[in-house]
């Protein structure tokens, strides 16, 4: 209670007050959650009480199942008593089940009441609605989803019968799943009940049948052949794994190029395995690039065939000796084989078809005319030295790189004086810069610029040399004037970095050269890379992954070299690669693609012959003319090898009819050309009054069988009238055939 006193000059009054603070309505009971079934009638009731007096209204509202809000909802042909405490739905639907449904109270007088919500669920027997077949493949993870209808959402349950093994049927999303085990296949399908039930009756139940086969029904491949490219004389193969019940049988096949069909394969010297799981090609030929290959599995239950696979054959580049005798150190001036090397490190050509050679550990400049006479342009064998003078006089200490301008004047990298030397066509020879034997990297005008071992140089059409300055890791530039700058790198500096300039990091570069437009190339050899520089003198890599060595032919980072040393660029771009630690030749296209052309990774030797089949020992320097014919540097077998164009075996001299007395011999024989030289024969007989030659075996009656001269041994009188005739190969389609003689 309150007192209020009025005061004035005639005195004061008194009043008092009480003050009642009335409060909102509450709810006494809430509304219990309903369920009914379709169509039925029911009701949500609750009391509530007003409190501080007042007048009770009510206002229900409702939620629908999956949204989120409360709506107030009002009298219908759906709901009665919506302004009351009792909410009476006449005929709720399957739609409503879930919604829910509360009712806000108020008196007008302080905050209204809400009442807790309670959820209507309109129930509804359940009933399967899902196909009455499952199908299962024993040993393959396989599922099947029973479905039904109802409210609640029913459950499921096997309720008669068993499940094949490995099966199980989850009873909250009716899900049969699992891999059927081995064995579980039958002849009768499997049948069980399933029960879906939610707890209003009546509960359905199904008749479900589940079929599981056997996997091998159809036979399949579980390993497809995969597209093999090999090079001229190595052997192909193609594998496959098929599986199936039965078992099945392997049948190789062939499609020819151009041909269209596949057709079955029988071994015989060219093809083996063809009824197994890998199908063997030996040395096959030229022709067969481009063939697809893939095999049939055939069992009872049918013939499935594989994906197809190609077969590429790289024919490579044919490779001989030019000059010098491998394996044979010396410093002979002869002609051809009779030459002698020591070390050759570089070739260059000038614009007649003269090579000139970096003899490197003769200490030498060698000259070899087109017809392969070789002569001794400047240096004494042996003699290591550095002074300029005329042919003999001149010294040189270990030259490793050189390069010849249109008028004939020769530029050597003379590594082991750090210095870079001119010949004149006469034999003149001068130092252009750097100062022998005083090691460094300063740039500067003739004697005052330095280098660190250069090894690689080339000259460009103004007559600018620029030079790879091995152990600073730079690439210089020597103007026509002397003037030496570093135009990529930092001295002392190694690594991978592509940048522009000095920016750009480099790991010992050996050999470089130039192309049409300008663009330099690197041999970067202990990055094992490419490099390139442009014309702004930004380094990218051309070929392969910095850092790590290796032999994949494959595009970019993808390809891998060894320690490449020599480069060379024909007119459309191409890079040839002399790939030293890996005593291979490769080339790369514009795009950075690498191929092999010749020699076979990490077998060293010195023999002639196409592609793989050639032999290098450590070739570091290489050269390609305008007719793209190479030049290569074999350092470590002291030759110069050369390339050459292939040829299909032609035969020159055919066999001859040959006669022999009972018990005597016979013998026929055949002379081929070719490039490479033929190497393969093959005799065959038909024998008198037969149609069709068949291959010879080498036996006691026989032999010669596979050479260019067969002997017939103990002729018998049953052998008058035969013919005999061979077919010659060196790997280049077509074979030769030759005529067929009694």
């Amino acid at each position: 209670s309150f007192v209020i006193r009025a005061t004035n000059t005639g005195g004061s009054s008194d009043q008092s007050f009480t003050l009642t603070v009335v409060t909102g309505p509450s709810v006494v009971s809430h509304p219990n959650s309903q369920i009914v079934g379709p169509g039925q009638s029911t009701t949500f009731n609750i009391t509530a009480t007003a409190n501080g007096g007042g007048v009770l209204t009510y206002q229900w509202q409702r939620q629908q199942a999956g949204t989120v809000g409360y709506v107030n909802i009002t009298d219908s042909s759906l709901y009665l008593g919506t302004a009351t405490a009792s909410l009476t739905i006449t005929s709720p639907n399957l739609a409503m089940s879930g919604d829910q449904f509360r009712v806000v109270v108020s008196t007008g007088v302080g905050t209204p009441a809400t009442s807790n919500p309670a959820t209507l669920t309109v129930t509804q027997p359940p009933q399967i609605t899902s196909l009455n077949t499952a199908n299962f493949v024993e040993g393959q993870s396989g599922s099947f989803i029973v479905q039904a209808t109802g409210s609640p959402t029913p459950t499921f349950a096997v309720t008669s019968g068993v499940l094949p093994a490995g099966l199980s049927l989850n009873s909250a999303t009716g899900a049969l799943s699992g891999i059927p085990a081995a064995g579980a296949s039958t002849t009768s399908p499997y049948v069980v009940q399933i029960t879906a039930s939610n707890g209003v009756s009546p509960a359905a139940n199904q008749s479900l049948i589940i079929n599981v086969t056997p996997t091998a029904l159809v036979p399949t491949f579980t390993t497809q052949p995969v597209s093999v490219t090999v090079a001229l004389g190595q052997t192909a193969t193609f594998t496959v794994v098929a599986t199936g019940n039965p078992t099945p049988t392997i049948q190789w096949q062939r499609m020819a190029v151009g041909s269209g069909i596949f057709v079955d394969i029988a071994n015989d010297a060219t093809f083996s395995g063809v009824t197994t799981g890998t199908l063997t090609i030996t040395n096959p030929t030229s022709g067969m690039s481009g063939d697809a290959f893939r095999a049939n599995a055939v069992s009872s239950s049918g013939t499935t065939p594989s994906t197809a696979a190609t077969l590429t054959l790289v024919v490579g580049t044919t490779i001989s000796t030019f000059a010098g005798t491998a394996n044979t150190a010396g410093s002979i001036d002869a002609t051809g084989t009779a030459a002698r090397f020591n070390g050759p490190a570089a070739v260059s050509r000038d614009a007649v078809g003269n090579l000139y050679i970096a003899d490197a550990s003769n200490h030498l400049i060698r000259k070899i005319t087109s017809t392969g006479i070789v002569t001794t342009l400047a240096g004494t064998a042996g003699a290591a030295g550095s002074a300029d003078g005329t042919g003999a006089a001149a010294r040189f200490n270990g030259p490793s790189g050189l390069t010849v301008t249109s008028l004939g004047t020769v530029y050597v990298a003379d590594t082991y004086n750090h210095t870079i030397r001119m010949i004149s066509p006469e034999g003149v020879v001068t130092t252009v810069a750097g100062l022998a034997g005083n090691a460094g990297s300063a740039d500067g005008t003739g004697s005052a610029a330095r280098f660190l071992y250069p090894y690689g140089i080339v000259v460009d059409a103004s007559g600018t040399l620029h030079v790879a300055d091995t152990f600073n890791h730079t690439i210089r530039r020597v103007q026509s004037s002397g003037v030496v700058t570093t135009l990529a790198g930092t001295a002392g500096a190694r690594g991978t970095t592509n940048s522009s300039g000095t920016a750009a990091r480099f790991n010992y570069p050996f050999g470089i050269t130039m192309d049409i437009g300008g663009n330099l190339y690197v041999a970067d050899a202990y990055n094992h890379a490419i490099r390139k520089i442009d014309t702004a003198v930004s380094v990218t890599t051309l070929a392969g992954n910095p850092g790590t060595p290796g032999s994949t032919d494959g595009t970019g980072p993808g390809a891998l070299f060894n320690q490449p040393s020599g480069v060379a660029v024909d007119s459309s771009g191409n890079v040839y690669v002399a790939d030293t630690y890996n005593h291979l030749i490769r080339r790369v296209t514009p795009a950075g693609a690498v191929t092999t052309l010749a020699g076979l990774a990490g077998t060293a030797g010195s023999s002639d012959g196409v592609g793989s089949a050639a032999r290098f020992n450590l070739p570091f320097g290489i050269l390609v003319d305008t007719s793209t014919n190479i030049y290569i540097a074999d350092t470590r077998n002291h030759t110069i090898r050369r390339s050459g164009s292939v040829s299909a075996p032609q035969i020159t001299t055919q066999p001859v009819a040959a006669a022999a007395a009972v018990g005597g011999n016979a013998a026929f024989a055949v002379v081929a050309t070719g490039a490479p030289t033929p190497s393969f024969y093959q005799w065959m007989r038909q024998p008198a009054g037969t149609t069709g030659f068949a291959t010879l075996t080498a036996d006691a009656t026989y032999s010669g069988v596979t050479t260019a001269t067969l002997t017939v041994t103990g002729v018998t009188a049953a052998m008058n009238g035969d013919q005999f005739q061979v077919v010659v190969s060196n790997l280049i389609s077509p074979n030769a055939t030759s005529s067929a003689v009694a």
